[in-house]
Formats: C-alpha cells, sequence, structure tokens
C-alpha cells in the first residue's frame, strides 16, 4: 500500500518525536523558517531523520531500502520531506 506524500510526512513528524522533544521539533521548523536551504533539513541537528524518514515508510510496509525501493518511493520520499520541512511545527 502506498500512502500519500502528505500522510507519509504526519507519519515522519510523528516518528520525530521518538528521537526528538517536542520543543526540539519546534526548534527545528523554527530554524528551517528562518534559515531556509533547499538541502537542508535543522532536525539532522537533532537526530538522523533519514532513519526517522525510513522509520515512517516502514510502519506502511514500504522499504525505500530495499532493492529498487527508492525507485518505487523515491517521489514520496522527497515530497513528504519537502513537506515536513515547510509544515513541521503545524504537523506535531
Amino acid at each position: 500500500m502506498t500512502l500519500s506524500p502528505e500522510a507519509l510526512a504526519l507519519d515522519f513528524c510523528q516518528e520525530l518525536l521518538t528521537c526528538m522533544t517536542a520543543a526540539q521539533v519546534h526548534e527545528a521548523a523554527r530554524m528551517n523558517t528562518s534559515e531556509p536551504s533547499l538541502q537542508d533539513c535543522h532536525t539532522h541537528g537533532f537526530c538522523d531523520a533519514n532513519m526517522t524518514m525510513q522509520a515512517a515508510f516502514l510502519q506502511h510496509g514500504m522499504d525505500p531500502a530495499n532493492k529498487g525501493g527508492m525507485e518505487l518511493w523515491g517521489g514520496h520520499w522527497n515530497l513528504a520531506w519537502r513537506l515536513a520541512k515547510s509544515n513541521g511545527a503545524n504537523l506535531v
């Protein structure tokens, strides 16, 4: 089952709460807003956000680390990341 990038962004933000406090999530969101960069997301300053995004995918049986996984879900990964980065504080 493939979820929408919006649902995956929400799951990612909820997963962040397993490795970051709500205050840290809000701080990362503030930093993303005040220091926007297309290449960086400030959640990486607090945890391994790639593993957190993978956990969000794994909740739904989607494993980007499997052979061919990024070909299948890479677009969803990138869009979910951008959505979470731009709306993160509103998603937790």
